[in-house]
């Protein structure tokens, strides 16, 4: 798989994460209280996908497997063109 597919999957799989950890809060009624606006909603998606996203980095850097929670467990590699 080249770079370019690599950096975009692991760009998708925490959003996609995010949404669906924040639906299923919602669904649950665990995260977002009824009536809740719908900026709130995206903020707490935003934060949930961030937080994922720094949280499996940072587990990668010292089990390089965790990877694979981002949807690949090889990370792209950017060079410089000349």
């Amino acid at each position: 798989m080249n770079d370019t597919m690599v950096s975009i999957i692991r760009t998708y799989v925490p959003i996609a994460v995010g949404f669906v950890l924040t639906w299923i809060g919602d669904a649950l009624d665990i995260i977002i209280p009824d009536g809740a606006d719908q900026q709130l909603i995206m903020g707490l998606t935003a934060v949930i996908t961030a937080v994922y996203y720094g949280l499996v980095r940072m587990l990668e850097r010292k089990w390089p497997w965790f990877g694979i929670f981002l949807g690949a467990r090889a990370q792209p590699e950017y060079t410089k063109k000349t």
